[in-house]
């Protein structure tokens, strides 16, 4: 989707602009199981790094602390 908040932090992620683009991708992926298991850990790593859950509620608690 061409939402601002998901492209923030730059996420590996995938846009096409039309749904035929889509399914070449899609198809694409599901033929190499290198270019899944390597795009999975790209997602997951900054998933990781931008959304862990532990370090949020680290922030929220010196937000809170600081009140």
């Amino acid at each position: 989707s061409d939402v601002e908040t998901y492209f923030d932090n730059n996420p590996p992620i995938v846009s096409v602009s039309s749904w035929i683009l889509w399914k070449e991708y899609i198809l694409a992926m599901a033929n190499s199981e290198e270019d899944r298991i390597d795009f999975g850990e790209r997602l997951y790593q900054w998933a990781l790094q931008h959304h862990d859950l532990r370090d949020i509620s680290k922030l929220r608690e010196a937000a809170l602390s600081a009140l």
